[in-house]
């Protein structure tokens, strides 16, 4: 069921920013391949990325938010524009087209804003009340949020079988621990398929071996030329977090953004708007 009322979106919003889970769960994984299986599976892991360098950056799009959370959930559709590496900004839009809400980022900041209420959150994802994510998953969120990887910045420290024709790359980051790159202390695992060249999961993993952060991607494959188009964009994707399902955006119609214009970015804030600093 369809849920527009803005008091429901901003407490499933709250539950997304603000309240830390502490599920476990196993990781994912399979049998280790080696030999030439495994050398053929990094081959076309390194293809796919160099593909990405010739893809549009970002996306602007029509989607659908879903949240979930413990007091409530609901939905609402709007606009999402992402730039890599990590900007972004979601305008949510009621059913007789006014915006709601917006919520914009650029991987260290964000602002979120009720419209009707005139009231306005802000504060830092790298913070006490960022939960979730790390500043490293923070600093490149366009990215595996439609379902790419940032080049150069992880390197793949073991292959195993996953189901039919896919394979759960154990990656770790190959920065620096920089804002913009993730530290050598990061590991993820990425369910990848070489034959149609996408990513289909993606996972954050946390201290003792938690699913911290765990994104499903969906992809469009109603036309056979689909499975080899060279800049896969997911028609939705889910994201859990700590376990727990957090959120779904399904995404229509993706326009290529090829250009960072950081005003997009940018929120004009009433002066009679009241400002909430989160810490």
């Amino acid at each position: 069921m369809e849920m527009q009322m803005p008091s429901i979106l901003a407490r499933s919003v709250g539950f997304v920013l603000l309240v830390c889970l502490s599920g476990c769960a196993a990781l994912p994984g399979g049998i280790p391949v080696q030999g030439l299986e495994e050398d053929q599976v990094r081959g076309a892991f390194n293809e796919m990325m160099v593909r990405q360098q010739k893809c549009p950056a970002g996306i602007d799009a029509d989607v659908t938010l879903t949240f979930n959370g413990f007091m409530s959930s609901g939905s609402i559709k709007g606009y999402l524009l992402t730039f890599p590496p990590a900007y972004l900004r979601f305008e949510g839009i009621n059913p007789l087209g006014l915006t709601e809400n917006i919520l914009t980022t650029n991987g260290r900041r964000f602002d979120y804003v009720l419209v009707r209420q005139q009231r306005v959150y802000s504060g830092a994802l790298n913070g006490k009340t960022q939960k979730y994510l790390t500043p490293e998953q923070a600093a490149f969120m366009s990215y595996w949020l439609i379902g790419r990887l940032p080049f150069n910045r992880l390197t793949i420290s073991a292959v195993e079988h996953g189901r039919a024709e896919d394979y759960w790359l154990d990656m770790r980051g190959a920065g620096a621990g920089s804002a913009q790159e993730p530290s050598e202390g990061q590991r993820y695992k990425v369910l990848f398929v070489p034959r149609r060249g996408t990513v289909l999961r993606y996972v954050a993993v946390g201290p003792g071996g938690r699913r911290r952060l765990d994104v499903t991607y969906h992809y469009p494959l109603s036309k056979p030329q689909a499975e080899l188009h060279p800049c896969p964009v997911p028609d939705q994707v889910d994201i859990k977090l700590d376990g727990h399902d957090a959120m779904s955006i399904a995404i229509r119609v993706p326009y290529p953004v090829s250009y960072l214009q950081r005003q997009q970015f940018a929120i004009k804030i009433p002066k009679d708007f009241e400002r909430i600093n989160l810490p």
